[in-house]
């Protein structure tokens, strides 16, 4: 039995398909490349909230003595940050798969090779795969934050 070290059957490019995997190598790229300048306006967005609402707790804190809700609202300023910054990270390697993935497809177009095509659809998979786990932890926070709002908005006393 031959065992084929090739993911994908070679594929015969033609002029049109070349044509229409550029625009989307093009298209990939940009998209790519927002993503990661939106990844970073967003951190550096949340870290200038971060230390805004620092500065705002230390003044309030002081005003108002011994019971201080600044301090829980910075407590839960701090695991959002922390989360976001998780997200940030994950949100990061999506963005690399796909930018991977327009380079790639570029480079086997150029020089039509096999190998460089395969390693084009790989890092596409990886970028739909990394984004399925995202949607899905996004999904499990929500719905764990709307459960932790439930039990603060009927039961209020118990924290």
């Amino acid at each position: 039995m031959e065992q084929d070290n090739h993911l994908l059957d070679p594929i015969e490019i033609t002029p049109l398909l070349q044509q229409k995997w550029q625009k989307i190598a093009s298209w990939a790229t940009f998209l790519s490349v927002f993503g990661f300048i939106s990844l970073l306006l967003t951190l550096v967005f949340y870290a200038a909230a971060g230390l805004l609402w620092y500065q705002y707790s230390k003044v309030f804190s002081a005003s108002t003595g011994p019971h201080n809700p600044a301090a829980a609202i910075g407590l839960a300023t701090i695991i959002l940050l922390v989360v976001i910054t998780i997200l940030s990270v994950v949100a990061f390697f999506i963005h690399r798969a796909h930018f991977l993935f327009a380079t790639n497809i570029t480079k086997s177009l150029h020089g039509q090779d096999q190998q460089q095509f395969e390693t084009a659809w790989l890092n596409l998979r990886n970028h739909f795969r990394i984004y399925g786990v995202f949607i899905v932890v996004l999904l499990v926070l929500f719905f764990i934050a709307l459960f932790w709002n439930t039990l603060y908005i009927k039961a209020p006393d118990y924290y």
